[in-house]
C-alpha cells in the first residue's frame, strides 16, 4: 500500500496564508473602528462639556432676573429680545457688603449671530454694581440658537356651588401655542382659542390650584409675564477622524422673582 506523504502541501500553505492575512486585516480595521469611535465619543464629550458650560452660565444669570424686557440700549446697540436674543434686567450685587443686594439693576443682554457662530453677553450695570460689565463678549460657540419664553400663573380659585362650573380666566397676555393647565397637581383639559387671552376650565366643587403654563412670543405686552426662559444651543463640528456630528445642548431658567 502506497501511504500518503505528511508533509505540507504548497496549495495548504498558501491558505494557511490568506487566513493569517485576513485575520490581521480585520484586527487591524476593528482597532482602527474602535480607536475612531472613542475619539468621536471623546470629542463629544469635550464640545457638550464646552457647550454645556457656557449655556449654563447663561441661565445662572437669567436666574438672577428681575423681567425680560422687549428691548434696550447697551454700550450704545439696542438689543430687541427674540428667538436669538434675551433682554433682561438683573439684581444689582456687591459681595463686599453686609447686604450684598443693591437697590439698582443691571441690564443684560445675550445675543447669537449666526454669522460668528457665537452668543456674546453685553451687560450695563447700575449704581454700584459689581455685576461684570462686558460689550458683546464671547460666551459660547454655537452653529444655531434658540431662546424659547413661558409664562407660568397659578390661581387660586373656589367654586361655592355644589357642582362642576365651567370657568372662563382671562390670561395675563395671549400663548403662542395651547396651554396645559393643572388642577391641584392634577392635568386637566382646558378649552383655548387661538389668539384669545381667555382660557375655559371645569372647576369643581370646593377649592382648587390652577396653573396654567404656555409659550409666548416675545413682545412688549408679554415680556414683562415671562417667568422662564429655555435655551437650546446646538454645535455642528467634525473630529479629528473627520466624523461630523451635532451636538445639542438644552437648559432652562426661571427668573428669580417669577418662582
Amino acid at each position: 500500500m502506497k501511504m500518503r506523504s505528511s508533509a505540507v502541501t504548497l496549495v495548504e500553505v498558501i491558505i494557511a496564508a490568506a487566513i493569517s492575512i485576513l485575520i490581521i486585516i480585520f484586527t487591524i480595521s476593528s482597532a482602527v473602528a474602535i480607536s475612531k469611535f472613542t475619539q468621536q465619543a471623546l470629542h463629544n464629550r469635550i464640545i457638550d462639556s464646552q457647550t454645556s458650560h457656557g449655556t449654563n452660565a447663561i441661565a445662572k444669570e437669567l436666574r438672577d432676573g428681575i423681567t425680560v424686557l422687549s428691548s434696550a440700549i447697551v454700550a450704545g446697540k439696542t438689543y430687541t429680545t427674540s428667538s436669538t436674543c434675551i433682554v433682561f434686567s438683573a439684581v444689582s450685587y456687591d459681595f463686599s457688603k453686609s447686604n450684598p443686594l443693591l437697590e439698582s439693576s443691571d441690564t443684560v443682554v445675550y445675543s447669537y449671530s449666526s454669522a460668528k457662530s457665537r452668543i456674546t453677553r453685553s451687560c450695563g450695570t447700575g449704581a454700584g454694581s459689581k455685576r461684570p460689565a462686558t460689550n458683546d463678549s464671547h460666551v459660547v460657540t454655537g452653529t444655531d440658537c434658540k431662546f424659547s419664553f413661558r409664562v407660568a400663573e397659578a390661581i387660586e380659585w373656589l367654586n361655592t356651588s355644589t357642582s362642576t362650573v365651567s370657568e372662563t380666566f382671562r390670561l395675563a397676555t395671549i400663548p403662542l401655542q395651547q396651554p396645559s393647565c393643572t388642577r391641584n397637581g392634577i392635568s386637566i383639559p382646558c378649552a383655548w382659542q387661538p389668539g384669545s387671552q381667555n382660557l375655559t376650565v371645569q372647576t369643581p366643587s370646593g377649592a382648587s390650584n390652577i396653573c396654567i403654563q404656555y409659550p409666548v412670543s416675545p413682545s412688549p405686552s408679554s415680556c414683562p409675564h415671562i417667568t422662564s426662559v429655555e435655551i437650546q444651543v446646538k454645535r455642528t463640528t467634525a473630529s479629528p477622524g473627520g466624523l461630523v456630528t451635532t451636538v445639542p445642548h438644552i437648559t432652562e431658567a426661571r427668573l428669580r422673582n417669577k418662582r
